[in-house]
């Protein structure tokens, strides 16, 4: 049972890692798609890492987690710059592809496609763009990234004993891990080029600031920017956006109050 002074002084990075992986339940069983509960699979091993990271077998769930870089420290930067290579990797990326519909549907993991849907009445028509977007912040980016800029550069650390080709291998393994669809798909070699860069600013951001919400954030504002560049949206999805924009902010403003660069 959790105690009430452990539920005032948590993380809420730990919070929404633990949200990340309930929300994998529940969009599988929305989208009646077995498949998403993959994105399950690096969230669960994030926390048996992190669990192994503390020696003594006495620190708190949030100071394993940070020990990983799950963790609150650092946002007011984390914040701003995780949306600063988002939008960054968005503009460059459009200039390498055009981004459309098709485009979107091979570089976003999209679940809400006219397929899926046909099956998964629960999920009107006119929610999927909105669910999407939502499903890109809880549960697309923090799966892919805690698996490449987290669990993937631990495993190859540990075999080659150097960091730099650590994370170049784990980025290599993150894109082979996207072939099978864009080949399936046909994704031209631009796209490509656009995933390439895409890991690139993640990785940056995930070593510069040590701190791996700049990674998701980034990955997601990539995401979402695809989606809303390439699909009419209504007001329903604006309001999703502005709820994620309020998010954000808040933690950023939480970040600097904890951090002293604001007071109040």
């Amino acid at each position: 049972m959790v105690s009430r002074q452990e539920s005032d002084s948590g993380s809420a990075t730990t919070g929404y890692l633990i949200l990340s992986g309930l929300s994998v339940i529940i969009l599988a069983l929305f989208y009646k798609d077995p498949l998403y509960l993959v994105f399950a699979i690096p969230l669960v091993l994030v926390f048996t890492l992190a669990a192994s990271a503390d020696k003594t077998g006495r620190g708190s769930v949030d100071e394993d987690l940070e020990a990983v870089g799950w963790s609150d420290k650092g946002m007011e930067i984390a914040v701003p710059l995780g949306i600063i290579g988002g939008m960054a990797a968005l503009f460059i990326g459009s200039i390498i592809t055009k981004y459309t519909a098709d485009t979107a549907s091979i570089l976003v993991p999209d679940f809400t496609g006219a397929s899926s849907l046909s099956t998964a009445s629960v999920i009107p028509p006119y929610l999927s763009l909105s669910v999407n977007i939502l499903s890109q912040w809880l549960v697309v980016s923090s799966s892919e990234e805690s698996m490449a800029r987290v669990l993937a550069p631990f495993a190859f650390l540990k075999i080659f004993k150097n960091i730099f080709i650590a994370y170049i291998l784990a980025s290599a393994f993150w894109i082979l891990m996207h072939i099978p669809t864009y080949l399936a798909q046909g994704a031209n070699q631009g796209m490509y080029l656009v995933l390439l860069l895409l890991a690139f600013v993640t990785t940056l951001l995930y070593i510069f600031t040590k701190n791996l919400m700049s990674s998701i954030i980034a990955h997601s504002t990539f995401n979402t920017g695809v989606l809303l560049s390439s699909n009419n949206f209504d007001a329903g999805t604006m309001y999703v956006v502005t709820l994620i924009i309020a998010i954000l902010l808040y933690a950023w403003i939480s970040g600097a109050l904890k951090s002293g660069q604001v007071k109040i």
